[in-house]
């Protein structure tokens, strides 16, 4: 994906950016360190883009209650995520450290789905399929845990 598809559904488009950036991730050892930069790069600023019609759908006059509500949790939980992929962006190098502190931080991210629905949003059942029930999602654990049993910790 090159740029922001607008007639695609937004989340849909953050979580196959999501698969593609997951297999950076997986290629980082492998690959040449400036194509992976470069690749990482260009990903994460599509990834900003597409946050950014996320909150503008967010905020459009049309939007009612209800539709901010079930859109909230989303927002923050990609918001939360976009922070720990553009700190790669500024310090490349940290990516190729299997032990760097922000690797365990974005797995911490993901293991504490479950509390920040529960606190947040529990009377929004649906909200936890709609947020955390995702290919992308799964995907993300499984290249953290690959990447944590590697690391022995």
């Amino acid at each position: 994906m090159n740029d922001v598809d607008p007639s695609k559904n937004t989340i849909s488009q953050l979580d196959d950016l999501g698969f593609q950036i997951l297999d950076l991730f997986d290629q980082i050892e492998t690959q040449d360190a400036k194509k992976f930069e470069e690749s990482y790069c260009y990903n994460v600023g599509t990834y900003g883009k597409l946050l950014r019609a996320l909150l503008d759908q967010y905020h459009a006059e049309s939007r009612n209650i209800e539709d901010k509500k079930r859109i909230k949790p989303q927002i923050l939980f990609y918001r939360e995520l976009q922070q720990y992929l553009v700190f790669f962006v500024r310090f490349t190098s940290a990516m190729y450290q299997k032990d760097h502190p922000y690797l365990k931080e974005v797995r911490d991210l993901i293991e504490k789905k479950d509390y920040f629905i529960r606190t947040k949003f529990k009377q929004k059942a649906i909200q936890e399929s709609m947020l955390f029930e995702s290919d992308f999602r799964e995907k993300l654990e499984k290249t953290l845990s690959r990447r944590k049993l590697s690391n022995g910790n």
